[in-house]
Protein backbone atom coordinates (compact mmCIF):
# COMPACT_ATOMS: atom_id res chain seq x y z
CA UNK A 1 0.00 0.00 0.00
CA UNK A 2 2.90 2.36 0.69
CA UNK A 3 5.15 1.54 -2.26
CA UNK A 4 4.96 0.79 -5.97
CA UNK A 5 6.68 -2.60 -5.86
CA UNK A 6 8.16 -4.95 -8.42
CA UNK A 7 8.27 -8.31 -6.63
CA UNK A 8 10.29 -11.37 -7.62
CA UNK A 9 10.34 -14.79 -5.93
CA UNK A 10 12.95 -17.48 -6.43
CA UNK A 11 11.63 -20.92 -7.41
CA UNK A 12 9.77 -22.32 -4.41
CA UNK A 13 10.01 -25.96 -5.45
CA UNK A 14 13.66 -26.68 -4.71
CA UNK A 15 15.10 -29.67 -2.88
CA UNK A 16 14.46 -28.05 0.51
CA UNK A 17 10.80 -27.23 0.00
CA UNK A 18 7.71 -29.38 -0.34
CA UNK A 19 6.21 -28.28 -3.68
CA UNK A 20 2.71 -28.42 -2.19
CA UNK A 21 3.68 -25.72 0.32
CA UNK A 22 4.60 -23.16 -2.34
CA UNK A 23 1.69 -20.76 -2.74
CA UNK A 24 1.19 -19.66 -6.35
CA UNK A 25 -2.41 -18.38 -6.51
CA UNK A 26 -2.90 -14.80 -5.35
CA UNK A 27 -4.28 -11.44 -6.47
CA UNK A 28 -0.92 -9.99 -5.45
CA UNK A 29 1.20 -9.20 -8.53
CA UNK A 30 4.57 -10.93 -8.58
CA UNK A 31 6.97 -12.85 -10.80
CA UNK A 32 8.49 -16.25 -10.01
CA UNK A 33 12.00 -16.55 -11.42
CA UNK A 34 11.63 -20.21 -12.36
CA UNK A 35 11.15 -20.02 -16.15
CA UNK A 36 12.51 -18.05 -19.11
CA UNK A 37 9.83 -15.37 -18.92
CA UNK A 38 10.42 -14.87 -15.21
CA UNK A 39 14.16 -14.71 -15.71
CA UNK A 40 13.73 -12.19 -18.54
CA UNK A 41 11.64 -9.89 -16.34
CA UNK A 42 14.19 -10.15 -13.54
CA UNK A 43 17.08 -9.34 -15.89
CA UNK A 44 15.12 -6.35 -17.14
CA UNK A 45 14.63 -5.14 -13.56
CA UNK A 46 18.36 -5.46 -12.88
CA UNK A 47 19.15 -3.61 -16.09
CA UNK A 48 16.93 -0.72 -14.93
CA UNK A 49 18.00 -0.80 -11.28
CA UNK A 50 18.77 2.93 -11.27
CA UNK A 51 15.04 3.59 -11.66
CA UNK A 52 14.36 2.16 -8.17
CA UNK A 53 14.41 4.19 -4.96
CA UNK A 54 15.42 1.13 -2.95
CA UNK A 55 15.78 -2.65 -3.23
CA UNK A 56 14.84 -5.23 -0.60
CA UNK A 57 16.64 -8.56 -1.20
CA UNK A 58 14.65 -10.32 1.52
CA UNK A 59 16.87 -13.39 1.58
CA UNK A 60 20.32 -11.94 0.76
CA UNK A 61 21.93 -15.38 0.45
CA UNK A 62 20.24 -16.35 -2.84
CA UNK A 63 21.91 -15.82 -6.20
CA UNK A 64 19.27 -13.32 -7.48
CA UNK A 65 19.63 -11.31 -4.26
CA UNK A 66 23.41 -11.26 -4.54
CA UNK A 67 23.14 -9.99 -8.12
CA UNK A 68 20.79 -7.23 -6.99
CA UNK A 69 22.99 -6.25 -4.05
CA UNK A 70 26.10 -6.04 -6.24
CA UNK A 71 24.31 -3.71 -8.66
CA UNK A 72 22.95 -1.65 -5.76
CA UNK A 73 26.44 -1.13 -4.41
CA UNK A 74 27.84 -0.24 -7.84
CA UNK A 75 25.02 2.24 -8.48
CA UNK A 76 24.63 3.58 -4.92
CA UNK A 77 21.04 2.37 -4.62
CA UNK A 78 19.82 1.96 -1.00
CA UNK A 79 19.13 -1.66 -0.13
CA UNK A 80 17.69 -3.44 2.90
CA UNK A 81 18.39 -7.05 3.89
CA UNK A 82 16.54 -9.43 6.20
CA UNK A 83 17.30 -12.39 8.46
CA UNK A 84 14.44 -14.41 9.95
CA UNK A 85 16.80 -16.79 11.72
CA UNK A 86 20.18 -18.41 11.20
CA UNK A 87 22.35 -21.30 12.26
CA UNK A 88 25.83 -19.78 12.27
CA UNK A 89 28.50 -22.10 10.85
CA UNK A 90 31.92 -20.50 10.18
CA UNK A 91 33.15 -20.74 6.58
CA UNK A 92 36.14 -18.74 5.29
CA UNK A 93 34.80 -17.79 1.86
CA UNK A 94 31.09 -17.53 2.73
CA UNK A 95 31.86 -15.32 5.74
CA UNK A 96 33.63 -12.81 3.51
CA UNK A 97 30.81 -12.82 0.99
CA UNK A 98 28.28 -12.17 3.77
CA UNK A 99 30.35 -9.31 5.16
CA UNK A 100 30.32 -7.75 1.71
CA UNK A 101 26.55 -8.27 1.32
CA UNK A 102 25.59 -6.93 4.74
CA UNK A 103 28.16 -4.18 5.27
CA UNK A 104 26.69 -1.95 2.55
CA UNK A 105 23.06 -2.40 3.59
CA UNK A 106 21.13 0.75 4.45
CA UNK A 107 19.39 -1.24 7.20
CA UNK A 108 18.93 -4.85 8.31
CA UNK A 109 15.64 -6.42 9.41
CA UNK A 110 16.04 -8.97 12.21
CA UNK A 111 13.64 -11.49 13.76
CA UNK A 112 15.29 -11.39 17.18
CA UNK A 113 18.45 -11.88 19.21
CA UNK A 114 19.78 -14.72 17.04
CA UNK A 115 19.50 -12.66 13.85
CA UNK A 116 20.99 -9.66 15.67
CA UNK A 117 24.08 -11.71 16.49
CA UNK A 118 24.17 -12.98 12.91
CA UNK A 119 24.28 -9.47 11.45
CA UNK A 120 26.75 -8.20 14.03
CA UNK A 121 29.06 -11.13 13.31
CA UNK A 122 29.29 -9.88 9.73
CA UNK A 123 30.06 -6.30 10.66
CA UNK A 124 26.65 -4.60 10.92
CA UNK A 125 26.39 -1.89 13.60
CA UNK A 126 23.54 -2.21 16.12
CA UNK A 127 22.02 1.09 15.02
CA UNK A 128 21.36 -0.34 11.54
CA UNK A 129 19.44 -3.38 12.85
CA UNK A 130 15.65 -3.19 13.20
CA UNK A 131 13.64 -5.94 14.89
CA UNK A 132 10.32 -7.51 14.00
CA UNK A 133 8.52 -10.59 15.36
CA UNK A 134 8.70 -13.09 12.51
CA UNK A 135 5.65 -15.16 11.60
CA UNK A 136 3.61 -16.52 8.70
CA UNK A 137 0.26 -15.84 10.41
CA UNK A 138 -2.47 -13.27 10.06
CA UNK A 139 -4.93 -12.29 12.78
CA UNK A 140 -7.52 -14.80 11.53
CA UNK A 141 -5.03 -17.64 12.19
CA UNK A 142 -4.70 -16.75 15.88
CA UNK A 143 -7.30 -17.79 18.44
CA UNK A 144 -8.77 -15.10 20.69
CA UNK A 145 -9.03 -17.54 23.59
CA UNK A 146 -8.14 -21.09 24.52
CA UNK A 147 -10.49 -23.82 23.31
CA UNK A 148 -12.26 -25.63 26.12
CA UNK A 149 -12.29 -29.42 26.59
CA UNK A 150 -15.76 -29.75 25.09
CA UNK A 151 -14.71 -27.90 21.93
CA UNK A 152 -11.65 -30.12 21.52
CA UNK A 153 -13.78 -33.22 22.03
CA UNK A 154 -16.11 -32.11 19.23
CA UNK A 155 -13.22 -31.39 16.86
CA UNK A 156 -11.64 -34.78 17.58
CA UNK A 157 -14.93 -36.46 16.83
CA UNK A 158 -15.24 -34.62 13.50
CA UNK A 159 -11.73 -35.83 12.56
CA UNK A 160 -12.36 -39.42 13.61
CA UNK A 161 -9.87 -39.21 16.48
CA UNK A 162 -10.22 -40.78 19.90
CA UNK A 163 -11.16 -38.37 22.66
CA UNK A 164 -7.95 -38.41 24.67
CA UNK A 165 -4.99 -36.16 25.37
CA UNK A 166 -3.40 -35.48 21.99
CA UNK A 167 0.20 -34.66 21.11
CA UNK A 168 0.85 -33.28 17.64
CA UNK A 169 4.00 -32.79 15.57
CA UNK A 170 4.09 -31.07 12.17
CA UNK A 171 6.83 -30.86 9.56
CA UNK A 172 8.41 -32.55 6.57
CA UNK A 173 9.40 -36.16 7.13
CA UNK A 174 13.15 -35.69 6.88
CA UNK A 175 15.89 -36.63 9.35
CA UNK A 176 16.52 -32.97 10.20
CA UNK A 177 13.09 -32.62 11.84
CA UNK A 178 13.91 -35.30 14.45
CA UNK A 179 10.63 -37.21 14.38
CA UNK A 180 12.63 -40.41 14.84
CA UNK A 181 13.67 -38.98 18.23
CA UNK A 182 10.02 -38.27 19.03
CA UNK A 183 9.08 -41.88 18.29
CA UNK A 184 11.90 -43.14 20.53
CA UNK A 185 10.69 -40.83 23.30
CA UNK A 186 7.11 -42.02 22.81
CA UNK A 187 8.16 -45.67 23.01
CA UNK A 188 9.45 -45.06 26.55
CA UNK A 189 6.22 -43.51 27.80
CA UNK A 190 3.48 -45.37 29.63
CA UNK A 191 0.58 -43.23 28.53
CA UNK A 192 -2.90 -43.46 27.08
CA UNK A 193 -2.37 -40.24 25.11
CA UNK A 194 -2.29 -40.27 21.29
CA UNK A 195 0.46 -38.94 19.01
CA UNK A 196 -0.14 -37.48 15.53
CA UNK A 197 2.84 -36.76 13.25
CA UNK A 198 1.78 -34.74 10.19
CA UNK A 199 3.77 -33.71 7.14
CA UNK A 200 4.72 -36.37 4.62
CA UNK A 201 8.08 -37.07 3.07
CA UNK A 202 10.93 -39.48 2.53
CA UNK A 203 11.13 -40.82 6.10
CA UNK A 204 7.48 -41.93 6.33
CA UNK A 205 8.25 -45.61 5.70
CA UNK A 206 10.93 -45.58 8.40
CA UNK A 207 8.51 -44.09 10.93
CA UNK A 208 5.84 -46.66 10.13
CA UNK A 209 8.34 -49.50 10.38
CA UNK A 210 9.55 -48.26 13.79
CA UNK A 211 5.96 -48.04 15.05
CA UNK A 212 5.24 -51.60 13.92
CA UNK A 213 8.49 -53.10 15.20
CA UNK A 214 8.06 -51.49 18.61
CA UNK A 215 4.32 -52.16 18.83
CA UNK A 216 3.52 -48.52 19.49
CA UNK A 217 -0.13 -47.78 20.05
CA UNK A 218 -2.02 -44.54 19.62
CA UNK A 219 0.38 -43.20 16.97
CA UNK A 220 -0.72 -41.95 13.55
CA UNK A 221 1.51 -40.88 10.64
CA UNK A 222 -0.43 -38.45 8.44
CA UNK A 223 0.46 -36.86 5.10
CA UNK A 224 0.82 -33.18 4.20
CA UNK A 225 -2.31 -31.08 4.79
CA UNK A 226 -3.38 -27.69 3.56
CA UNK A 227 -3.72 -24.99 6.19
CA UNK A 228 -7.46 -25.19 6.87
CA UNK A 229 -7.34 -28.94 7.50
CA UNK A 230 -4.10 -28.73 9.46
CA UNK A 231 -5.54 -26.11 11.79
CA UNK A 232 -8.35 -28.50 12.71
CA UNK A 233 -5.70 -30.92 13.94
CA UNK A 234 -3.96 -28.16 15.88
CA UNK A 235 -7.29 -27.38 17.53
CA UNK A 236 -7.85 -31.06 18.34
CA UNK A 237 -4.46 -31.28 20.06
CA UNK A 238 -3.25 -30.45 23.57
CA UNK A 239 0.54 -30.36 23.13
CA UNK A 240 2.83 -29.49 20.20
CA UNK A 241 6.30 -31.02 19.70
CA UNK A 242 9.03 -30.16 17.19
CA UNK A 243 12.17 -32.21 18.02
CA UNK A 244 14.20 -30.64 15.20
CA UNK A 245 17.94 -31.12 14.90
CA UNK A 246 18.28 -27.75 13.17
CA UNK A 247 15.77 -25.11 12.06
CA UNK A 248 16.70 -21.59 10.96
CA UNK A 249 13.24 -20.63 12.21
CA UNK A 250 10.36 -23.14 12.37
CA UNK A 251 7.07 -21.45 11.47
CA UNK A 252 5.08 -24.36 12.89
CA UNK A 253 6.04 -22.96 16.32
CA UNK A 254 4.13 -19.76 15.48
CA UNK A 255 1.20 -21.81 14.22
CA UNK A 256 1.03 -23.94 17.36
CA UNK A 257 1.29 -20.93 19.65
CA UNK A 258 -1.44 -19.11 17.75
CA UNK A 259 -3.74 -22.13 18.16
CA UNK A 260 -3.16 -22.20 21.90
CA UNK A 261 -0.77 -25.12 22.34
CA UNK A 262 2.13 -25.45 24.78
CA UNK A 263 5.28 -26.05 22.73
CA UNK A 264 8.16 -28.47 23.25
CA UNK A 265 11.09 -27.96 20.90
CA UNK A 266 14.88 -28.08 20.86
CA UNK A 267 17.68 -25.63 21.48
CA UNK A 268 18.46 -25.77 17.75
CA UNK A 269 15.08 -24.38 16.71
CA UNK A 270 15.47 -20.60 16.35
CA UNK A 271 11.73 -19.96 16.71
CA UNK A 272 11.81 -21.93 19.94
CA UNK A 273 14.85 -20.08 21.26
CA UNK A 274 13.22 -16.73 20.42
CA UNK A 275 9.60 -17.41 21.43
CA UNK A 276 9.57 -20.15 24.08
CA UNK A 277 10.54 -19.44 27.67
CA UNK A 278 11.36 -22.78 29.28
CA UNK A 279 8.69 -23.65 31.85
CA UNK A 280 6.52 -20.62 31.02
CA UNK A 281 4.88 -21.30 27.66
CA UNK A 282 6.62 -24.57 26.79
CA UNK A 283 9.95 -26.35 27.08
CA UNK A 284 13.31 -26.27 25.33
CA UNK A 285 15.12 -29.62 25.24
CA UNK A 286 18.52 -30.73 23.91
CA UNK A 287 18.81 -32.21 20.42
CA UNK A 288 18.81 -36.02 20.14
CA UNK A 289 17.84 -36.61 23.78
CA UNK A 290 14.70 -38.80 23.67
CA UNK A 291 14.73 -39.35 27.44
CA UNK A 292 14.56 -35.60 28.17
CA UNK A 293 11.91 -35.13 25.49
CA UNK A 294 9.87 -37.97 27.00
CA UNK A 295 10.04 -36.37 30.45
CA UNK A 296 8.66 -33.06 29.14
CA UNK A 297 5.89 -34.74 27.15
CA UNK A 298 4.93 -36.86 30.15
CA UNK A 299 4.85 -33.78 32.39
CA UNK A 300 2.41 -31.94 30.13
CA UNK A 301 0.29 -35.01 29.36
CA UNK A 302 -0.32 -35.49 33.09
CA UNK A 303 -0.81 -31.84 34.07
CA UNK A 304 -3.88 -30.37 32.42
CA UNK A 305 -3.75 -27.15 34.44
CA UNK A 306 -0.16 -26.49 33.30
CA UNK A 307 -1.10 -27.19 29.67
CA UNK A 308 -3.98 -24.76 29.84
CA UNK A 309 -1.88 -22.03 31.48
CA UNK A 310 0.77 -22.36 28.78
CA UNK A 311 -1.92 -22.37 26.09
CA UNK A 312 -3.31 -19.05 27.33
CA UNK A 313 0.16 -17.52 27.48
CA UNK A 314 0.91 -18.55 23.90
CA UNK A 315 -2.33 -17.08 22.60
CA UNK A 316 -1.57 -13.83 24.41
CA UNK A 317 2.00 -13.76 23.04
CA UNK A 318 0.72 -14.35 19.50
CA UNK A 319 -1.68 -11.42 19.43
CA UNK A 320 -0.46 -8.82 16.95
CA UNK A 321 2.33 -11.09 15.71
CA UNK A 322 1.21 -11.09 12.06
CA UNK A 323 2.60 -10.77 8.55
CA UNK A 324 0.72 -7.48 8.18
CA UNK A 325 2.47 -6.12 11.26
CA UNK A 326 5.86 -7.10 9.83
CA UNK A 327 4.94 -5.21 6.65
CA UNK A 328 3.94 -2.12 8.61
CA UNK A 329 7.16 -2.20 10.63
CA UNK A 330 9.27 -2.60 7.49
CA UNK A 331 7.46 0.27 5.77
CA UNK A 332 7.95 2.54 8.79
CA UNK A 333 11.70 1.90 8.82
CA UNK A 334 12.06 2.45 5.06
CA UNK A 335 10.05 5.71 5.22
CA UNK A 336 12.03 6.94 8.22
CA UNK A 337 15.36 6.36 6.51
CA UNK A 338 14.57 7.42 2.94
CA UNK A 339 12.02 10.24 3.35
Amino acid sequence: KDFDLDVFFADGTNDNTNAAWFYRESDFCYTIVDNEEGKRKFREALKNIRSYDFVLPYDPNTKPSMEAILLCRLNRIPYFVNCDGAIITPHFLKDRVKKFLFSGATACFSSGKTADRYFQLYGVDKDRIYNHRFTSLESCDILSQRLCSEEKTAIRSSLGLEDKTTVIAVGRFIRLKGFDVLLKAWSSLDTDAQLLIIGGGEEAANYIRYIQENHLENVQILDFMKKDKLYQYYDAADIFVLPTRSDVWGLVINEAMGRGLPVITTNQCIAGVELIEDGFNGYIVPVDEPSVLAQRIDLLVNDKALREAMAERNIALSQGMTVSQIGREHAEVIHRILD
